[in-house]
């Protein structure tokens, strides 16, 4: 996420959620201050997100009589069950509560059981600048038949209602990511956060009953003040022993320099999540980096890809794979192929990057997976670089490797000229899905979710899935359209059933009116 040929990275915690954001930055001193990541936008007279003086789109449509312009689902399924009208203050007051930024992980031993999570509003209140609001409490939304139903579960001790005194000071959570260990343990990891005094920490919740019930949280690293946050988290877990691993990004900065660095740090776990180590360098030589995302490969090495920025390009940004062959005790980095995200347009208001037309802030940073019977690696990701700042052309790319280190080439997966964003991937014997928000069906501002396949390890890939139904307006919910998440999510199972999830705006038609559900199919991969 850079302006032409300056890199830098910036976390802002925005509407309960971490925003991965840019300003310039070239070499070790960079030249653009960031804020501190809990000073939400201000640069709008009379609007401060977050807060929020000016309503939702939402309040259009008459939340308590649901009324809903969209047609009832027929192959998507609604994760949230119980979604209830927002009746603190801020930007969604009188709608439905949004969940948005899906993950979700797949059962190794057990294909049917099924564990996702997403950014979730629906609890009340937190305080946050003179007024209570909604904010992200850490839910849990577990299936046991592939996904046809879903039962939602709060996780203990998180959150505006949280209990558990070390945990009181970090009110709200966010950025949520899911694996799958062995034996039904399943880590579910936020970042946490103050939105008043600055505190902020990574957190991870243990359920060892396949997602139905959930240990206290551990914390795994904490800070408070304006010198670090800590954002962007993601866990990976071996699927034959009690190790896992969560990685984040540490941004720094100073009043004198502003935005100093953001590297990856990782902490592990050998004990099925009771204890963590401390803080593990995983970014090597690379200072300005965003969205790691780690995986345990067959045979016990530990892979960590990210965006990261190259001094030896002009700080460009790069797809970078860090590798462990002692259990993720030390990485060493490969620098895998060119992320191009510097010709994305920054919305004049917003100060983010976003597509032609669209308000919601956008990013880079990779999608990573792992084929457990092959071995292979995948990493995908979207980028701008067959588009302009004048129009935009965001497409997904595809990357793979059997050892980390020798990367097939960038590979372009989509076609045509319409934007695609948010990819994420799974495999599974060499069959691999690719899904990702796209506007090849309604160019003019809607958007719907699709995906493309390859059943023989990326040689050849398919056309265009569409998922949804129908286009939906991602600019329902959050003032000015600016959030729908940041990411979605994937997982395929040893069946070879794909199951994607994604923040849709319909809410549920005939249940609940428009908002931002967390959404699911199932994709069969192999006929």
């Amino acid at each position: 996420m850079r302006r032409t040929r300056l890199t830098a990275l910036i976390a802002v915690v925005f509407l309960g959620a971490s925003v991965m954001d840019a300003s310039a930055a070239v070499g070790p001193s960079p030249k653009a201050p960031i804020s501190n990541p809990f000073h939400e936008f201000t640069g709008y007279p009379g609007l401060k997100l977050g807060y929020g003086t000016v309503l939702a789109q939402c309040q259009t449509y008459d939340n308590a009589g649901n009324t809903n312009p969209y047609a009832p689902f027929t192959t998507t399924v609604d994760m949230i069950v119980d979604d209830p009208i927002n009746v603190g203050a801020g930007v969604n007051q009188g709608c439905r509560t949004p969940q948005n930024e899906t993950s979700i992980a797949v059962n190794p031993t057990d294909p049917r059981n099924l564990v996702a999570g997403a950014n979730d509003y629906r609890l009340c209140c937190v305080p946050s600048g003179g007024t209570l609001r909604n904010d992200g409490s850490g839910w849990v939304y577990t299936s046991t038949d592939g996904g046809a139903t879903w039962r939602n579960v709060k996780l203990p001790g998180l959150g505006p209602d949280a209990s558990t005194s070390i945990f009181k000071k970090v009110t709200s959570v966010g950025d949520p990511a899911i694996a799958f260990g062995s034996n039904n343990t399943v880590y579910y990891a936020n970042i946490a956060f103050n939105r008043v005094d600055e505190s902020d920490a990574i957190i991870v919740s243990v359920s060892h009953d396949g997602g139905l019930s959930w240990d206290e949280p551990k914390f795994v690293a904490n800070s408070g003040g304006a010198t670090f946050f800590n954002d962007k988290v993601w866990v990976g877990a071996d699927p034959t022993s009690g190790r896992a691993l969560v990685s984040w990004t540490v941004f720094k900065q100073s009043s004198s320099r502003g935005y100093i660095s953001s590297r990856i740090l990782a902490a592990r776990t050998a004990d099925f999540g009771k204890t963590w180590g401390s803080g593990i360098d995983v970014s090597g030589p690379y200072l300005y980096n965003q969205g790691s995302f780690p995986v345990f490969a067959p045979g016990g090495a530990v892979y960590v890809a990210f965006e990261g920025a190259v001094a030896a390009d002009g700080y460009n940004d790069y797809l970078i794979v860090s590798k462990s062959t002692n259990g993720g005790k030390t990485f060493s980095q490969t620098v895998a192929g060119r992320i191009a995200d510097e010709s994305y347009p920054v919305d004049p208001v917003l100060g983010r990057q976003v597509l032609t037309g669209l308000r919601f802030r956008i990013n880079s940073f990779p999608s990573f997976a792992v084929d457990r019977v092959t071995g292979r690696l995948w990493a995908t990701w979207a980028d701008n670089s067959l588009g302009t700042t004048a129009l935009t052309s965001s497409q997904v790319f595809v990357q793979s490797s059997m050892d980390g280190v020798t990367w097939t080439p960038k590979t372009r997966v989509t076609a045509g000229s319409a934007d695609r964003i948010y990819p994420a991937i799974a495999a599974n014997d060499g069959n691999v899905i690719v899904s990702f928000y796209t506007r090849e069906y309604a160019p003019s501002g809607e958007i719907d979710y699709a995906y493309v396949k390859s059943n023989d390890a990326g040689a050849t890939w398919s056309s265009t899935v569409r998922l949804t139904e129908e286009s939906s307006d991602p600019a329902i919910q959050f003032t000015l359209g600016g959030f729908i998440g940041d990411y979605t999510g994937v997982a395929v199972g040893s069946d070879n059933v794909a199951h994607p999830v994604w923040t849709d705006f319909r809410g549920h038609p005939g249940v609940t009116s428009p908002n931002q559900d967390a959404v699911t199919t199932a994709v069969r991969l192999v006929p």
